[in-house]
């Protein structure tokens, strides 16, 4: 067994038994930012009820109508993308074929699952704050062979600009830009442009705010040459006919997503607003706030049942909430 897997602060699924437990009993879990709209829940089991064949698991899936489709959703060339098994096979495809023996340099904080994915290639592992300047010193110092950078960051919600993002590709071309773009649905910011760039990477995610997160649905887009290389080592086939026939229904559909956006960020906004006179940490852009509570709110949230990280890299107290629609906020907090 490599040392470096030793040392990975990641359990076994056995190692959360006391997590599962406490969601059968009922607990609501707030700590893993998933789409908790109701009335989209409700929609998505309508959906796989009575408008997808589900006789299709059968079948290995014949992938061509769904690139076509997202092509055609995405304004982006089926050259230019790969359909992964969630976000984290996006990360993990592109950084085992471009990772190996060299620096990997990621914001920080960030996703915790880049550095599990980064762990065991053998890789010389820098780490720079989000500001945009020592961002910009660090990849000059290191040349790190990829450097990751979330947007909007999870866990901050900080976002770069489409101007920033294409800076760093086009100055530092020996270097992989790889943005995880799993809440790009928060913002307006687009950065499909900067594709023409061969070092640009960009990952997004049918989890979160496409309320998939059990689907298990994701992209890579990339420039034709990127993708062509990074396609060599994928699964044959990692997503589920069923999860893509329910994606495709949803795009020919969009209205349905549209609208648990729309409540989601009414959600998003009012939380920030309901929790304005407590430390936040946090910036709107992403379905959760990071915040130091009031006592007691966290004795309610225990006599409630409800699921929360403590988040100790911001303050001892702060914990983090993943936001909903505002009536359901409403009733938790009212």
């Amino acid at each position: 067994m490599k040392k470096v897997l030793q040392n990975i602060n990641r359990p076994h699924w056995s190692g959360l038994a006391e997590r599962a437990s406490k969601i059968e009993n009922g607990y609501l879990s707030l700590d893993r930012n998933e789409n908790l709209d109701e009335i989209y829940r409700s929609k998505i089991v309508e959906i796989l009820k009575h408008k997808i064949d589900l006789s299709r698991f059968y079948q290995y899936a014949d992938y061509y109508k769904y690139y076509n489709q997202m092509s055609d959703f995405l304004s982006i060339s089926t050259d230019n993308m790969l359909i992964t098994g969630g976000c984290d096979e996006a990360i993990r495809l592109a950084f085992e074929a471009i990772l190996h023996k060299n620096n990997y340099l990621r914001i920080n904080p960030t996703y915790r699952g880049a550095d599990c994915n980064a762990a065991d290639l053998e890789v010389t592992h820098y780490v720079v704050d989000e500001d945009e300047d020592n961002i910009i010193t660090a990849i000059k110092r290191y040349k790190p062979a990829l450097f990751y950078i979330c947007s909007p960051n999870n866990p901050t919600g900080k976002v770069y600009s489409k101007f920033f993002i294409e800076t760093l590709c086009k100055t530092f071309p020996d270097t992989y830009i790889f943005i995880d773009n799993t809440y790009t649905d928060y913002t307006d910011i687009c950065y499909h442009k900067i594709l023409t760039y061969k070092n640009c990477l960009i990952a997004k995610s049918f989890s979160k705010i496409w309320g998939l997160a059990g689907m298990r649905m994701g992209l890579l887009l990339g420039h034709q040459e990127t993708i062509n290389n990074i396609t060599k080592i994928r699964p044959i086939m990692s997503v589920s006919a069923i999860t893509l026939e329910l994606v495709y229904y949803l795009i020919n559909n969009y209205s349905i997503v549209e609208n648990t956006i729309i409540r989601n960020k009414d959600g998003i906004n009012f939380i920030y607003k309901y929790f304005s006179k407590c430390n936040i940490y946090s910036e709107p852009y992403i379905n959760h706030i990071i915040f130091d509570p009031p006592d007691s709110l966290v004795n309610k949230l225990n006599s409630q049942k409800i699921l929360y990280p403590t988040m100790k890299d911001f303050s001892d107290k702060a914990i983090k909430l993943t936001t909903m629609p505002t009536d359901q906020c409403l009733n938790i907090f009212k």
